[in-house]
């Protein structure tokens, strides 16, 4: 029952972020002034990186009901990498250095769930070596990626 609110308000932004290019065609300026809570933050070729942020704020709150710990690790640092992956690819936020900041916190939110991993009495330790393992080739290849994609970005722009 505590749970139609949330989904019908996810359903609600889904639908506003679908119907905004139409609304902007036509020059409603309400719905934009109505919903300028989902989309002031990201640029406006990003505008649908607001279901993104709303979905992945979601997920995080759901998958600890998930019964095992260790899948609750794995589906979180799972999420939270893809979420960073699209985020560094796509740069959606306003100003350049909250890009920046929410790839860094981010990553130092995989880094430390990682660390905790290991305080999961029931895991198995090679299993959560493994997965930490990736997870960090992951960090360390975004990371990469992101400052040469920038660096580049910014020699190209000149």
């Amino acid at each position: 029952a505590f749970s139609i609110i949330p989904t019908c308000f996810i359903a609600l932004c889904c639908f506003v972020v679908y119907q905004l290019p139409k609304k902007i065609v036509q020059a409603s300026s309400r719905v934009l002034q109505s919903c300028a809570f989902l989309f002031f933050r990201f640029k406006a070729s990003s505008y649908w990186y607001a279901i993104v942020f709303i979905a992945r704020g979601t997920l995080v709150a759901l998958i600890p009901l998930l019964p095992n710990s260790l899948v609750q690790v794995i589906c979180i640092a799972t999420l939270l990498m893809a979420t960073m992956l699209v985020q560094t690819h796509i740069f959606p936020w306003r100003v350049e250095l909250a890009n920046y900041l929410d790839a860094l916190l981010t990553s130092g939110l995989i880094i430390t769930l990682c660390c905790a991993a290991f305080l999961i009495s029931d895991a198995d330790a090679q299993i959560i070596s493994y997965l930490c393992s990736v997870l960090m080739v992951g960090i360390v290849a975004s990371a990469m990626l992101c400052v040469l994609g920038s660096a580049s970005w910014h020699l190209f722009q000149r």
